[in-house]
C-alpha cells in the first residue's frame, strides 16, 4: 500500500511539472503586453527567446512611449500574473522593473538610457520611479536625468547637466478622447556646479500622432547673469524665449 501511494504521489508530481512546463506562458504575456499598450499608448516590440515556469525570456525589447521617448533593452524576463505581468528589462548591468496589474502600472528605472524624442535633451540616462492608475489616468513619481549636452538656449558654460524632478500625472481628456497631462517641478544643475535653473514644466497629451503640448517657465542663474526661459510649442518641437533679468 505504501509503495502504491508513493507511485501515485510521483505520478501527480510529474504530471504537475509537465503542466507547469507546458503552460502557455508566452500567450499570457502577449495578452498582458497588449493590455499595457492599450492602457498607456505605448508600442512594445520584442523577440521571444524561451518560455517556461521561470518566465518568458525576450530579446531586443523596444518600448516607444506616446510622447516619442524610446527605451531599448538587450534582454528582458517577463512573468504573467493573475491580472497582468511583472518584468525586468536589462541594459547591460542596469535594469528597469515593471509591474502591471491591469489597474496600476509601477515602473522603476536604474540608470537607463532613453532616447527622449526631444532635441534639447537628446539621449539621456534616467533613474526614478513611477506609479500610474490606469482607470483614472492619474499618477506620480520622481525622475533624475543625466544629460550630456543640454540644447536649451540658456547661456551655460557647461552644457552637461543633471535634471531632477517630481511630477504628477492627471487626466485632461474625456471618455471619448482619453488624454493625460504631466506637471513637473524641475531643478537643473550643471556638471561644474556653476549654473542652475528651476521651475515648472507641463506636457498635455494630444490625439495621435500629434506630440504633447509643452508649456513652462525656468528661472536660471548663470555666471553671466540671471533670467527666465519660457517654453512652449510641442515636446518634439519646443519654442523657447529668454527674458533677461
Amino acid at each position: 500500500m505504501f509503495k502504491f501511494l508513493i507511485k501515485i504521489g510521483a505520478f501527480c508530481l510529474f504530471f504537475l511539472l509537465f503542466l507547469a512546463w507546458r503552460f502557455p506562458y508566452d500567450s499570457l504575456v502577449e495578452r498582458a503586453i497588449r493590455q499595457a499598450e492599450a492602457a498607456t499608448g505605448a508600442t512594445i516590440l520584442y523577440q521571444p527567446v524561451s518560455a517556461g515556469p521561470f518566465g518568458v525570456k525576450v530579446k531586443d525589447l523596444n518600448v516607444r512611449m506616446a510622447s516619442g521617448a524610446n527605451f531599448v533593452f538587450d534582454t528582458a524576463r517577463i512573468f504573467p500574473t493573475r491580472s497582468g505581468l511583472r518584468a525586468t528589462a536589462y541594459q547591460g548591468e542596469n535594469d528597469m522593473k515593471v509591474s502591471f496589474s491591469g489597474k496600476t502600472l509601477s515602473v522603476g528605472l536604474n540608470d537607463i538610457t532613453v532616447q527622449t524624442g526631444n532635441d534639447a535633451i537628446g539621449t539621456t540616462r534616467a533613474t526614478g520611479e513611477l506609479t500610474y492608475q490606469v482607470r483614472t489616468r492619474e499618477g506620480e513619481g520622481s525622475l533624475r536625468l543625466v544629460v550630456p549636452e543640454l540644447g536649451l538656449p540658456i547661456p551655460l558654460p557647461d552644457k552637461s547637466v543633471e535634471l531632477g524632478s517630481t511630477f504628477v500625472i492627471r487626466n485632461v481628456g474625456t471618455p471619448e478622447i482619453p488624454r493625460t497631462g504631466v506637471s513637473t517641478e524641475l531643478k537643473l544643475l550643471t556638471g561644474d556646479g556653476s549654473s542652475s535653473a528651476n521651475g515648472t514644466v507641463s506636457l498635455e497629451g494630444q490625439p495621435p500622432p500629434s506630440a504633447p503640448l509643452l508649456n513652462g517657465t525656468l528661472r536660471f542663474d548663470v555666471p553671466t547673469g540671471r533670467g527666465t526661459l519660457r517654453l512652449s510649442g510641442t515636446w518634439d518641437n519646443p519654442i523657447t524665449k529668454i527674458i533677461p533679468k
